[in-house]
C-alpha cells in the first residue's frame, strides 16, 4: 500500500477523554487565533512557561496560548497564596470599560456603529445576571483567596461601572506599529497605564481588587506587552489582563485591542463579528481577573493556575461546547454563522467556557471545561463524557506535517469528529484559523475559512506553506459540539523538530494463531518534551477486503516496559468495513510525557479470532498509529505523530 490512510473512519467511539512590583505590570493574555483571511501574518513566540506558579515574576507574559493549543497545561487548578478579586463589598466587583479613541480620529481608525454598545450591553447582562449559577462567570466562586489565615471566596456580585470614552491622543513614540499589517499606531503597555491613572484620576475611580478596568482600543492601533522583544496584539496575543501599583492601591485592567481577524470563535450572534471577538476576549480575561488578579505580586503572589502557571481560561482556550441555536436562521446567514452558546440576561453570546475544578475531580480527563457552574456540579452534574449525542472524538490531522518554507507546498488538514457511539458527525461546520507558535516569521495561508462535515465525519483544507521558517498550529473548531484541535506543521528549519514515527508491523497475521509482536516507536527530536502524549491506533480494511472484521475478532495489548514486560489489554471498538475503523486508545487517557530528546517505544501482542474472512486475495487488513496530544481539560486531541498505514494479510 503506497499511499497513507487518513483516518477515515466514522470516528473514534472512545472519547477523546480525553502583577505588579515596582510598578511593572504582571500580565497574562489569550493569544491569537489568526483567521485564514487575516493574519496568518503572525510572528511567533515562544511560550516560555516556567515550571511552577511560584515561578510566575514581574514582567512575566503568559502568553495564554491559542484556541486549543495549550502545551503543558496541567490541571488541575492549584493555590498558590495570592489574593482574587474583593467580591465582599454591596457591589462586588465593578467592571468600568474604558475605550480609548483620540479625538479627530478618521472613519477607518474608530470602532464600528454598534461596537461600544454590543459590548456594554454584554457587561451590563453580566452584572445583572450576578448570582446565577446558569452562566460561564459563575464558575469561578469555586475558587477563593486564604490570606493571613482568612479564607475569602469569589462571589459572583459584578456591578457595571459607567462606560468611559478617552479621547486623549496616543502617545506616538514609545513602539512602532506594523505598517505592512495596516496598522497606523502602537501603545506601550507602560503608555497604557498612564493613560489609565490618569483617567481614573480625572473621574475620581478607586484603584483596588474591587474593581477592573478592560481598556479597548479602536482599528488600526498595535499595543504592546512585556517581555524583550514586547510581545504584541499584531503577534501574539488577543489581549491581557495585568495590574499595577497606582498610589497607595493597585489598579486592575485589561488590554483591549482591536482584532480585525483570528480573535473570535467565528460566530456573531450580535452581528458583528469584531465585537463578538472582543466579547470572546473580555470573557477569558474577566474570569482570569477574577481567579488571579495579580499573577504574581503586592498581594502575596498568584493566585490560582495550574503547575505551568495557566489559568483557569488558558485550559479551556478554543472549548466552546455545544451551541444552543443562532440568532440568525434565515437562508441568509452564512451557515451558523451567529451562533451562540450561552445566554446571559437575555444577551446570546458566543464565548470559551472555564475551568473547574470540581468537574474535573468528579469527572475526569476531557470534563474540565463547563459552561456554568450548575453544569459543573449539583444535581445538573454530567459527564460529557458519558452523553452519547456529544462530541466523542475530534482529531485534526495534518498531512504531511513537515514543509518547506517555499511558499507553495501544500499540507492536507483533515478534522474528523464523531459522537460517544462512534458514529460520524456529519454537516458540522468547523472554523479554521492559522497561527504560528514559534519561529520567526509568518505562517501561511489556508485554503477556506471554514467547511462542513461529509457524511463520514471528516472536513478538509488545505494549508499552503509561507516563506518563513516557524511551528504553525493549524486550529480546527466545531460550531456544534464547540470542541477545538489542532494540526501541527513544521516548516523550513523546524521540518527538524518534527515527530517521527515507525513501525514494525507484521506483514500477516493467521486466525486462531498464537499473538504475532510488534513495535511502534516514536522520536521526539527536540529539546522541549512533549506533554499528554497517546496513541490512537486503527485498523483499516486494507486493499480487496469485502467482508467485515468486527473489533471482538481482534486481541491488542501494549507494553512499555520491553517484549517481556507487562501488557496492559487495549480496548478495541468499531469494524474495518462497517465503521470504517478498528479503534483504540493506547496509553492512560491523560497521556505520557516524551522526554526530550528520547523516543516513546510501545511493544505490541495482537492476535485474531477464528472465523474471519479472507476473501479478497487474503489481504485483510492495514495498521495506523498516530501518536496524539490529548488535552486533560477538554480532552481535545491534535496529531503530531503518524506511522501511516501498511497492509497486513490475514490468512486461516
Amino acid at each position: 500500500m503506497s499511499h497513507p490512510l487518513r483516518r477515515n473512519t466514522t470516528i473514534l467511539a472512545i472519547v477523546a477523554i480525553v502583577a505588579l512590583l515596582g510598578g511593572a505590570a504582571v500580565v497574562t493574555a489569550i493569544s491569537h487565533q489568526s483567521s485564514a483571511h487575516a493574519a496568518s501574518h503572525q510572528l511567533a513566540a515562544t511560550r516560555g512557561l516556567p515550571d511552577t506558579p511560584s515561578q510566575r515574576t514581574a514582567g512575566y507574559l503568559d502568553k495564554g496560548e491559542d484556541a486549543h493549543y495549550c502545551n503543558g497545561c496541567t490541571p488541575p487548578l492549584t493555590y498558590d497564596g495570592g489574593a482574587v478579586v474583593n467580591t465582599a463589598g454591596t457591589t462586588g466587583l465593578t467592571i468600568t470599560p474604558i475605550f480609548w479613541q483620540p479625538a479627530g480620529s478618521s472613519a477607518a481608525n474608530s470602532f464600528p456603529a454598534n461596537y461600544q454598545s454590543i459590548i456594554d450591553g454584554f457587561i451590563g447582562n453580566v452584572a445583572a445576571a450576578s448570582g446565577s449559577t446558569s452562566n460561564v462567570f459563575s464558575i469561578p466562586t469555586e475558587y477563593y483567596s486564604q490570606i493571613n489565615g482568612v479564607k475569602t471566596p469569589v462571589t459572583y456580585k459584578i456591578t457595571m461601572g459607567t462606560p468611559i470614552v478617552a479621547t486623549d491622543p496616543f502617545p506616538g513614540t514609545g513602539c512602532t506599529p506594523n505598517t505592512a499589517d495596516g496598522l497606523t499606531s502602537c501603545v506601550t503597555d507602560a503608555q497604557l497605564q498612564t493613560e489609565l491613572a490618569s483617567v481614573l484620576a480625572a473621574n475620581h475611580l478607586p484603584s483596588d481588587l474591587a474593581h477592573f478596568y478592560p481598556v479597548f482600543f479602536p482599528p488600526n492601533t498595535e499595543t504592546f506587552g512585556v517581555g524583550t522583544p514586547a510581545q504584541n496584539s499584531d503577534a501574539d496575543y488577543c489581549g491581557y489582563h495585568s495590574a499595577f501599583v497606582n498610589g497607595t492601591g493597585e489598579t486592575v485592567y485589561g488590554n483591549e485591542p482591536y482584532e480585525a481577524g483570528g480573535c473570535d470563535g467565528a460566530e456573531a450572534p450580535n452581528g458583528q463579528l469584531y465585537a463578538d471577538g472582543a466579547i470572546g476576549t473580555l470573557s477569558h480575561e474577566l474570569s482570569e481577573t477574577m481567579t488571579d488578579p495579580n499573577g504574581g505580586g503586592i498581594a502575596g503572589g498568584p493566585a490560582w493556575g495550574d503547575s505551568t502557571g495557566h489559568e483557569i481560561g488558558d485550559e479551556c482556550s478554543g472549548f466552546y461546547g455545544p451551541k444552543l441555536g443562532s440568532t440568525d436562521n434565515s437562508s441568509t446567514a452564512t451557515a451558523n454563522s451567529t451562533a451562540y452558546n450561552q445566554v446571559i440576561n437575555g444577551g446570546k453570546y458566543y464565548i470559551q467556557n472555564e475551568f473547574s475544578n470540581t468537574a474535573f475531580a468528579n469527572l475526569g480527563i476531557g470534563n474540565g471545561c463547563q459552561p456554568s457552574e450548575a453544569a459543573a456540579t449539583g444535581t445538573t452534574m454530567r459527564s460529557l463524557v458519558a452523553d452519547t449525542t456529544a462530541i466523542g472524538s475530534f482529531t485534526n490531522d495534518a498531512f504531511p506535517n513537515a514543509l518547506p518554507a517555499d511558499g507553495t507546498s501544500t499540507s492536507q488538514i483533515d478534522i474528523s469528529i464523531g459522537d460517544k457511539a462512534g458514529d460520524a458527525i456529519a454537516n458540522d461546520r468547523v472554523n479554521y484559523s492559522v497561527y504560528a507558535i514559534t519561529g520567526n516569521g509568518y505562517c501561511g495561508t489556508i485554503s477556506s475559512p471554514y467547511d462542513t462535515t461529509n457524511s463520514g465525519g471528516h472536513a478538509d483544507v488545505t494549508y499552503t506553506a509561507s516563506t518563513s521558517n516557524v511551528i504553525c498550529a493549524i486550529v480546527g473548531t466545531d460550531v456544534d459540539g464547540g470542541q477545538s484541535a489542532t494540526g501541527m506543521v513544521y516548516q523550513g528549519t523546524y521540518q527538524s523538530q518534527t515527530i517521527t514515527a515507525d513501525q514494525s508491523f507484521p506483514k500477516e497475521l493467521t486466525e486462531g494463531a498464537a499473538r504475532t509482536g510488534f513495535q511502534t516507536w516514536f522520536i521526539n527530536p527536540t529539546s522541549t518534551p512533549q506533554y499528554d502524549a497517546r496513541i490512537q491506533f486503527g485498523i483499516f480494511p486494507g486493499d480487496g477486503a469485502t467482508d467485515n472484521v468486527p473489533a471482538a475478532k481482534v486481541r491488542l495489548s501494549y507494553s512499555l516496559s520491553g517484549r517481556k514486560g507487562t501488557y496492559h489489554r487495549v480496548d478495541l471498538t468499531g469494524g474495518d468495513i462497517t465503521d470504517g475503523e478498528i479503534q483504540g486508545v493506547v496509553l492512560p487517557l491523560g497521556g505520557v510525557t516524551i522526554p526530550a530528546n528520547s523516543t516513546l517505544r510501545v511493544y505490541y501482542h495482537i492476535s485474531l479470532k477464528t472465523g474471519i474472512s479472507t476473501k479478497g486475495g487474503g489481504a485483510g487488513l492495514a495498521f495506523e498509529a498516530y501518536l496524539d496530544q490529548v488535552d486533560p481539560a477538554d480532552g481535545a486531541l491534535s496529531t503530531f505523530g503518524d506511522t501511516l498505514a501498511f497492509p497486513v494479510k490475514v490468512r486461516a
